[in-house]
């Protein structure tokens, strides 16, 4: 199933910083690390982008990020 279109603007700019993260291939703590922010935020964060755009694996976001040139 394919996920539903999403506006990026959607997603808060902290979404965005994850979603550019997690597209460099970047892993929870070391997302934690970079932005200063805990490694339970992150996967907080992480949820709540996959729940506004309607994925489920991180190589889908990586997809979306590409195709909505978030990176």
């Amino acid at each position: 199933m394919r996920p539903k279109p999403v506006d990026p603007d959607a997603l808060t700019p902290r979404e965005i910083e994850v979603v550019q993260q997690i597209a460099l291939g970047i892993d929870n703590k070391q997302i934690a690390q970079k932005l200063f922010i805990s490694e339970r935020t992150v996967i907080n964060h992480i949820s709540h982008i996959f729940n506004k755009l309607s994925l489920t694996r991180r190589v889908q976001l990586v997809v979306y990020a590409y195709k909505n040139r978030l990176v």
